[in-house]
Formats: C-alpha cells, structure tokens, sequence
C-alpha cells in the first residue's frame, strides 16, 4: 500500500471537504423545497377548508332568498381566493418538477 505525502493529503482534504460543502448545499435546498412543497399542500387544504364551507353559506342562503348574504359570501370568497392563490402559484412555480407531480399526485 502507498504512502500518500503531505500535499495529496491536503488536496485529497481539499477535495472532500468540497464535496461536503456542495452536498450540504444541496440538503439545505432540499429542505427548503420540501418546505415550500407543505407550504403549499397547507395553503390548499385551507383554501379547501375556508371555500368549501363559503360555498355551502351561499348556496343555503340563495335558496332561502337571502341574497345579501350570498352577495357577502361571494365577495369574501373572492377577497380569501385572491389573497391565497398567487402565494399558493408562487410557492407551486419554484418547486421543481418532480416535487409538482408528487403534488399533482396528492391532489388527484
């Protein structure tokens, strides 16, 4: 077995820790992505949870003729969605593609 010298060791150090730089900046954007990617199942389960309820008000109050009340309905549903939606395009758009169809995946 060879004997390595004291300048291939230091570039072999140099090498490695390189490597462990790079993966460790690889795991942190992972774990950045995987955050973003909970983001925005959370943000679409509340905009699940908060429109579906709204819908259910408006309908109940149009067949009972309270149409103020699905006028009011509908423009809160209107203010949440428009409030909620880019955030939850923005988050969808810097996801990569995998991470998307895993997405697509749950939502189906």
């Amino acid at each position: 077995m060879r004997e390595y010298t004291a300048s291939e060791l230091k570039a072999i150090e140099t090498v490695a820790n390189e490597i462990n730089r790079q993966n460790t900046k690889e795991f942190i954007k992972a774990s950045a992505l995987s955050s973003k990617g909970f983001a925005y199942i959370a943000f679409y389960l509340f905009l699940i949870i908060i429109t579906i309820p709204l819908v259910i008000l408006a309908l109940l109050a149009y067949f009972l003729g309270e149409l103020y009340f699905v006028a009011i309905t509908i423009f809160w549903l209107g203010v949440f969605i428009s409030l909620v939606v880019p955030e939850v395009i923005s988050i969808y758009n810097s996801m990569p593609i995998s991470c998307r169809c895993c997405i697509c995946i749950f939502r189906w």
